[in-house]
């Protein structure tokens, strides 16, 4: 009876339906939110600081999705997110501390620790996922735009089942679950779309799918050169996934299924690799689902907290401008009455001149060679008035260097006040490149990638080694140099 009732196009189209409609996680999001690091960038008060050239780390977050009232694991995750923002700051600069060791900290929390018997975490971690953008998690025959491919994939899956026999068997969900698991696991393996989603044991490999240095998202702009779609980068929400998952419970109160490894799909052993079955909702009962533990980390480029803190660094900025626009004007006064000073004090001196000529002039006169009393007082005279034209000359020095030091401390205002102005140029075209898509947070992706990918390296996880297949090998390898 059940070998007839095989898939139709109705049954996959209402097995999306009930995919909608249902719900398969217990979710909790732990937020890790990046924001950009700007030029004489020295705000890390409030950041995890750490040895990244373009990018900071702001203290973590919680979320509880869906509005959960009955997630266990929330308020361990709170506790844990807490526990982490006070004490990593510490750790975070040491040398040798990186993101790296963040994501390690965090899967290190969630595995059930032999001999605790706290019951703070009620259910180990041991599954995960890694993907380059914060994707509802659904399996591909669901991301196919349109109803064509889920209304012909049963009769696609028994073409290829008749024409290639030696690498794969048709069995519909009611002759062998488990043999039809196995067989989409190999259409998968060649990159067909099914209702499986891979997940893995390894965290490790898990943090390998969700980089991805070689993905460059096209959007909607043209190069001017050739008109041709412009392709930039998008730094995404990278998320990995962590699951509680009890292998037999699970396999048959909600979707999980372990895969037999074959020849053809040496892939899945070499990813640790089992799937969430998407055909087991065709009988799976709402009312018998156990909802999985799932807790979602996601690496969060912050654009308004990092436009927000930029903006504010503007502000500070252009508010320094105006206290040294204040600043200035007391050495533009001051040096508008030095030179009226000096001015005043050429006067003075002129004046003394004449008088200390007049003086010689009576001095020498018919009236001072009769009078010698005449002639005694003009000297006398002529000596102060000399005294106090010498003490003229000095307060005309010490005007001048006065007037110097004006100009001076003027000038060392005016070059802090165009050295302003350029940091405030500059920040103001910093903000321009930092939206998503902009070649700050290219930098910034091209960062984090290069040093998760670095230490798992230190690890020997390589995501070549993903690949054992030989076909797949060699497009692996070709990537590296051909664009």
């Amino acid at each position: 009876m059940f070998d007839k009732f095989i898939f139709n196009r109705f049954e996959y189209a209402s097995l999306q339906k009930k995919f909608n409609s249902t719900k398969l996680f217990n979710q909790t999001k732990i937020i890790i939110p990046i924001r950009a690091v700007f030029p004489f960038d020295n705000s890390v008060e409030d950041d995890f600081y750490h040895y990244a050239e373009h990018y900071r780390i702001r203290p973590l977050e919680c979320e509880k999705c869906d509005g959960d009232v009955d997630n266990p694991y929330y308020l361990y995750t709170e506790q844990v997110i807490r526990e982490i923002n006070n004490g990593i700051k510490d750790r975070a600069n040491t040398l040798d501390w990186s993101l790296f060791y963040l994501y390690k900290e965090l899967i290190q929390r969630f595995i059930l620790q032999e001999n605790d018997e706290s019951g703070r975490l009620p259910r180990s971690f041991n599954y995960y996922r890694g993907q380059e953008n914060n994707w509802i998690l659904k399996p591909g025959i669901f991301r196919v735009p349109g109803t064509r491919f889920i209304n012909e994939f049963e009769n696609l899956y028994k073409s290829l089942a008749e024409d290639y026999p030696e690498k794969i068997k048709y069995f519909s969900y009611f002759e062998n679950k488990e043999k039809r698991a196995t067989a989409l696991g190999v259409l998968q393996h060649y990159g067909f779309k099914t209702s499986l989603v891979d997940i893995t044991e390894n965290p490790f490999v898990a943090m390998l799918f969700m980089l991805d240095n070689k993905k460059r998202y096209v959007i909607g702009k043209k190069n001017s050169a050739d008109n041709s779609d412009l392709e930039i980068s998008v730094f995404g929400s990278k998320t990995l996934d962590m699951f509680a998952i009890d292998e037999d419970k699970d396999a048959t109160c909600n979707i999980f299924t372990k895969v037999f490894h074959t020849e053809i799909n040496k892939r899945i052993a070499a990813q640790k690799g089992s799937f969430f079955f998407y055909d087991k909702l065709f009988d799976l009962k709402k009312r018998n689902i156990e909802k999985i533990p799932r807790i979602t980390i996601e690496l969060k480029y912050d654009y308004e907290y990092s436009k927000s803190v930029i903006e504010d660094r503007i502000s500070e900025r252009e508010r320094d401008l105006v206290k040294l626009k204040a600043a200035i004007l007391p050495y533009q006064k001051s040096a508008e009455r030095t030179k009226k000073s000096i001015l005043q004090t050429a006067e003075a001196k002129e004046a003394l001149e004449k008088r200390i000529s007049e003086d010689s002039n009576i001095e020498n006169s018919d009236l001072g060679k009769k009078d010698p009393r005449i002639r005694s007082l003009a000297k006398e005279r002529k000596k102060l008035i000399s005294k106090s034209a010498d003490l003229i000359d000095k307060s005309k020095e010490l005007i001048r260097e006065s007037q110097g030091e004006f100009a001076r401390n003027q000038d060392l205002i005016e070059n802090l006040e165009h050295l302003i102005q350029q940091e405030i140029k500059n920040l103001e075209k910093f903000l321009e490149q930092i939206h998503d898509g902009g070649a700050v947070t290219s930098r910034i992706m091209d960062e984090i990638e290069f040093q998760l990918s670095s230490k798992l390296g230190e690890y020997h996880y390589y995501r070549k080694d993903l690949f054992p297949d030989f076909v797949d090998r060699l497009a692996y390898i070709q990537q590296d140099y051909v664009d």
